[in-house]
């Protein structure tokens, strides 16, 4: 399973990698290097990614960082603008996060944040690079969404997963479009489940939550979720999403065989479990 054994991407272009710094987007980043593909990164610091370049020996051509909070409309359109113009053949929009806790009690400007993070950003880079795209018939728009995509809810995560949950009807609808009119442009959509990353961490409390390593929450490894979510969603022709591992399989069966209310309450008793 090699990356650069991908016969349409040239790698003399670019990939893009939206939250770049850490986590899956890191990991992505350092799939990609190993691969020798150009990259261009974006994040709100890239201390971790200026790192790479030393144990990579990397020219700034092969690895160009970008600091900007994408988070801020005026600074996704900013960025856009300062890297429109290279031979860019993928863009990986990974930048996201969650935020645990009952919705009555949840932060407003932090559900709000995440929105404009999850949902606005990815919107506006979507749209731009599919024109972009399109006027070549040529490239490809991954997009990170969730398990949690395809869950009528998630309580106690009830934003982050109706963010979720749009990114995936979002890229479905785009990518039959794309089909129908026989573009060779295509949107993907990657749906994870739990990963070892920073994820929880940031996501929870420090004050009325359990302590992190205590919640025993089953993940995978990153960089083999990375290796496999991105060979499978730069191959495939003719798939809107892109579901690794049997687990998450059977996961997303279970969603059409019990009803609504059944898995409504198991997400709940299990979201519940991580309070004090």
């Amino acid at each position: 399973m090699k990356l650069n054994k991908i016969k349409w991407l040239d790698n003399n272009g670019y990939i893009v990698v939206t939250g770049a710094s850490k986590g899956l987007g890191f990991a992505y980043v350092k799939e990609l290097l190993e691969a020798n593909y150009n990259i261009i990164c974006v994040s709100r610091n890239t201390d971790n990614l200026n790192k790479l370049k030393d144990t990579f020996k990397l020219k700034d051509k092969q690895l160009m960082l970008f600091n900007y909070d994408l988070s801020i409309v005026d600074e996704v359109y900013k960025f856009f603008e300062k890297i429109k113009n290279y031979d860019i053949s993928v863009i990986i929009n990974n930048a996201g996060y969650g935020l645990y806790g009952e919705f009555k009690d949840a932060n407003l400007d932090k559900e709000l944040n995440m929105i404009d993070l999850n949902i606005k950003s990815l919107q506006i880079l979507t749209k731009l690079f599919l024109n972009l795209f399109n006027r070549k018939d040529y490239g490809r728009i991954i997009n990170i969404a969730s398990m949690a995509s395809f869950s009528p809810g998630g309580p106690f995560y009830s934003t982050y997963y109706a963010t979720k949950s749009y990114v995936l009807s979002l890229g479905q609808s785009i990518n039959t479009e794309l089909k129908k009119s026989k573009s060779k442009v295509r949107v993907v959509t990657i749906c994870p489940g739990p990963l070892k990353t920073e994820f929880w961490k940031n996501s929870l409390s420090e004050k009325k939550y359990k302590n992190k390593e205590d919640l025993k929450v089953k993940t995978i490894s990153l960089q083999k979720f990375a290796i496999k979510s991105l060979f499978k969603a730069l191959k495939v022709k003719n798939k809107n999403y892109i579901l690794v591992g049997v687990k998450n399989k059977i996961l997303k069966r279970c969603t059409k065989v019990f009803s609504e209310n059944i898995i409504l309450n198991n997400v709940y008793k299990f979201q519940k479990s991580k309070l004090v």
